[in-house]
């Protein structure tokens, strides 16, 4: 499959700021410091952490080389996942999420998100293989 370039400008404080709660902003930032993200995206990906009336959507961060995971609540999910585990991920029309894969011993499989919005995340996860080709 043919994907976009990759983005290679880092978002600005701002623009994360403006795509994620305040909740997920604090908790990122406790995992990242400052490491520059090139994509962010409150995914229709839902996961349970520890609140009794519903799940927390998850939001996906794209750093240079691998894509955080994070859904803040009482027992916040928080995932760092390299892109060298993400080589065959895809995404799907049919169900209209990005099939994580083959990353194995990962709590969440796919995420659920806008096809335009998948190929960012998908152009950065095989940015390596679009450069060697």
């Amino acid at each position: 499959m043919k994907y976009p370039k990759p983005n290679t400008t880092p978002l600005g404080r701002d623009a994360i700021a403006g795509a994620l709660p305040k909740r997920e902003l604090v908790l990122l930032e406790s995992i990242l410091d400052e490491t520059d993200l090139y994509c962010v995206e409150r995914t229709g990906t839902t996961i349970d952490v520890g609140s009794w009336i519903k799940k927390r959507r998850v939001c996906a961060c794209a750093t240079n080389f691998e894509l955080v995971l994070i859904a803040a609540g009482r027992e916040a999910y928080a995932e760092r996942i390299p892109f060298s585990n993400l080589y065959q991920s895809e995404y799907n029309h049919l169900t209209g999420e990005v099939a994580l894969a083959p990353a194995v011993d990962t709590q969440i499989s796919g995420l659920k998100m806008e096809p335009l919005k998948a190929m960012a995340f998908l152009a950065l996860i095989h940015k390596e293989n679009m450069q060697n080709a």
